[in-house]
């Protein structure tokens, strides 16, 4: 069985969600999922784990692919 975890960075570092990164990998789980919910863009902080600990699976739980430019969206009231 695989076992993975969802890291929540809202209030973290970059340098801090590294490191969450790091102490998962070293508690042997299998895989890893980031969210771009309120804070940093899931993809980026991916391909940054992904440098950092190459055993551990990464995945995307929530990340935009398009740029919101307005809001309320058009006739949202």
């Amino acid at each position: 069985m695989l076992i993975g975890t969802f890291v929540a960075g809202a209030a973290l570092g970059l340098d801090e969600l590294i490191e969450e990164v790091r102490t998962a990998e070293a508690a042997g789980l299998d895989s890893l999922y980031f969210a771009q919910l309120t804070s940093w863009d899931a993809l980026t902080l991916a391909a940054l784990a992904g440098r950092e600990v190459p055993r551990i699976g990464l995945g995307t739980s929530v990340a935009r692919t398009y740029r919101c430019t307005r809001w309320p969206w058009p006739g949202r009231r």
